[in-house]
C-alpha cells in the first residue's frame, strides 16, 4: 500500500495507535515517568523509524509505514521505545566503534522482552519502487569488478580523504576511485 492511498484519517488513527503503544509499552515496564516524544520522517526510505535516547525522540518513516503489516508496526514502535527506555535506564551507550552492537546488546534485548516483542533489529518491507532520497554512484572494485553503489556523502568523504573502505577481495576502495565514480541511473 502506498502512502498516497492513506487518508488523513488513516493518519489520524496510526497516530493514537502509536500514542497507545508508547503510553502501554511504558506502563508494562513501570517507566511511564519517562519522556518520549516521536514524529514522522518523510526521507527515511531504508529505515522503519530511529531513536535517539538522549533525547527521547523516535521517528518512524513515511514512505514505508503504509508497506509494513500491523505487527511490523507495532514492533517497530516498540523496538524504538525499548532503545530510549534502556537510555534512560542505564544512561550513555558507548560511541564509537561497535556502537550499533551494543545499543542491539543484552540490556535492549531484556527490555525488548519485557515490552512483550522479540528482540529484532531489521525489518522486511518491500522498498521497491521508492524514490531514493540520495544520490548514488557506482564504484568499481579494480581488484574483482565487483560494482559498489555508495551515496553521495560517502563519495564526498573519499573524494576528500576522509575514509576508505576495502571490498571483500580485501583491495582498497579510496579517493581515486570515487573521483572516477559515475552516477547511477
Amino acid at each position: 500500500m502506498d502512502t498516497e492511498q492513506w487518508t488523513r484519517q488513516r493518519w489520524r488513527e496510526e497516530n493514537e495507535r502509536i500514542d497507545s503503544i508508547i503510553e502501554r509499552g511504558k506502563a508494562r515496564v513501570g517507566l511511564e515517568h519517562v519522556r518520549t516524544s516521536w514524529g514522522w520522517n518523510k526521507r527515511f526510505t531504508r529505515k522503519l523509524g530511529d531513536a535517539m535516547g538522549t533525547t527521547g525522540r523516535m521517528r518512524f518513516s513515511v514512505p514505508l509505514w503504509p508497506r509494513a503489516t500491523e505487527q511490523e508496526r507495532e514492533e517497530t514502535v516498540l523496538h524504538e521505545l525499548a532503545h530510549i527506555l534502556v537510555f534512560a535506564q542505564c544512561g550513555v551507550i558507548r560511541q564509537g566503534f561497535g556502537r550499533q552492537r551494543e545499543s542491539h546488546g543484552p540490556n535492549w534485548k531484556a527490555m525488548m522482552r519485557a515490552l512483550g516483542a522479540n528482540p529484532q533489529r531489521c525489518h522486511t518491507v518491500d522498498r521497491t519502487g521508492l524514490k531514493r532520497t540520495q544520490e548514488r554512484y557506482v564504484v568499481p572494485c579494480p581488484g574483482c569488478d565487483r560494482k559498489h553503489s555508495i551515496s553521495k556523502s560517502l563519495r564526498t568523504k573519499w573524494v576528500r580523504q576522509r575514509q576508505t573502505r576495502r571490498c571483500k577481495c580485501l583491495t582498497s576502495l579510496g579517493p581515486e576511485l570515487a573521483a572516477a565514480a559515475r552516477r547511477a541511473s
